[in-house]
């Protein structure tokens, strides 16, 4: 199916995300449909749309015309069959279990039309373990939104091992078509771009802390403060749960630090649970200061993401570029990754990590060879 012959799009799940996606869809003139389980909750789908746009329009982002026509061109929907009847591309944006995703799956198969395109909102799961529950596997393709979706500029396209590229070029210019900058991961590997790079700004500062190299607070406020990032990695982690960190390095047969085993043996989750890496139950929340963090080096937490970068692009995962774009829409990187490696020099950061690897042996340390023939060469990492 190509891009221009997207009409009508169909929305799984009337969630936070679900929800949010229906809404940049009706907002890009196209015919929706959002499903959930029950009238209840696809209604209360349709209700924080209807107030998001009311929202958008007092603020002047859109016209209230605008607005009455995106509500309008929205159908709530509690039954699936007719929900998938006249879909020519399906959204699903269900919670992150894979047997659940793969459920929902082979019923979209069965059920929306043999041209119609099927994409996961998925930011973790194989696509690839999605798509071999159905006869097009060739059909499916990851679609990573960002939260919240009606404001965040970034949209990871996941190429699965099976996707063909008119599938990955019709969702390319379908996220375009919504406003969105998208970004193409080519191959279905842990953790996509995003929560890739991730690993290593989160993963490395709990193993800095585990070791007793730094506190939670001289990480946080360096990152913030003095490095531009909108918070440190343990008040990001504690946003998005720690239960959640946990189960992403057991996934990918990764150690866990001693400090998140701790916390997460003790039911400290993070905000979700009022406490984490700071305690929110009493008030106090993320409370670290700019002078905490002056005396930290924050040179370990970019050698991890450039190493990881690094071997995404000898991988042929994506680019350079694409890398920078994704961390920076949807992480709010102050710099793009690469862009702050050649910063610092790539000489010093593969200094540090082979340092780091003769001292703990850990993999994750071992320089990739691309990183070490550029440093060789003379040459730049970035675009």
């Amino acid at each position: 199916m190509k891009a221009e012959e997207i009409k009508q799009l169909t929305v799984i799940g009337a969630g936070v995300m679900g929800h949010g996606i229906a809404e940049l869809a009706a907002l890009a003139e196209l015919q929706v449909s959002l499903y959930d389980i029950s009238d209840k909750l696809v209604q209360q789908g349709r209700q924080r749309i209807q107030g998001s746009l009311s929202k958008l329009a007092q603020k002047g982002l859109i016209t209230p015309e605008q607005a009455q026509g995106a509500l309008a061109r929205l159908k709530p929907l509690s039954r699936l069959e007719e929900a998938l009847r006249q879909a020519d591309f399906v959204i699903e944006a269900a919670p992150e279990v894979l047997q659940l995703k793969q459920d929902i799956f082979r019923q979209l198969d069965q059920l929306a039309p043999p041209r119609a395109i099927l994409a996961s909102n998925t930011s973790s799961l194989p696509v690839s373990q999605i798509a071999q529950v159905t006869r097009r596997p060739q059909q499916v393709v990851g679609m990573h939104f960002f939260n919240p979706p009606v404001l965040m500029a970034l949209v990871e396209i996941i190429k699965g091992q099976q996707t063909d590229e008119a599938t990955v070029e019709a969702t390319v210019e379908l996220a375009k078509r919504l406003k969105k900058t998208p970004v193409v991961c080519r191959k279905d590997v842990r953790g996509f771009i995003t929560s890739a790079i991730f690993e290593g700004f989160i993963g490395e500062a709990m193993w800095l802390v585990s070791r007793g190299e730094a506190t939670v607070r001289q990480i946080d406020s360096r990152m913030k403060y003095h490095e531009g990032f909108p918070m440190g990695p343990f008040e990001l982690a504690d946003l998005t749960g720690l239960d959640i960190s946990d189960n992403i390095h057991r996934e990918a047969g990764l150690d866990n630090p001693p400090l998140l085993e701790e916390l997460v043996r003790a039911g400290r989750l993070g905000r979700k649970s009022g406490r984490g890496f700071y305690d929110y139950a009493s008030g106090a929340g993320a409370d670290y200061r700019p002078e905490e963090g002056a005396g930290f080096d924050p040179l370990p937490l970019y050698a991890l993401m450039t190493n990881i970068a690094a071997r995404l692009l000898a991988d042929q995962v994506t680019t350079a570029a694409e890398i920078d774009t994704a961390m920076r829409l949807g992480g709010g990187f102050p710099l793009g990754p690469l862009a702050k490696a050649d910063q610092i020099g790539l000489a010093s950061i593969l200094n540090w990590l082979d340092e780091a690897y003769r001292r703990y042996g850990d993999e994750r340390y071992r320089a990739s060879p691309l990183l070490r023939e550029l440093v060789r060469q003379g040459r730049s990492i970035g675009h």
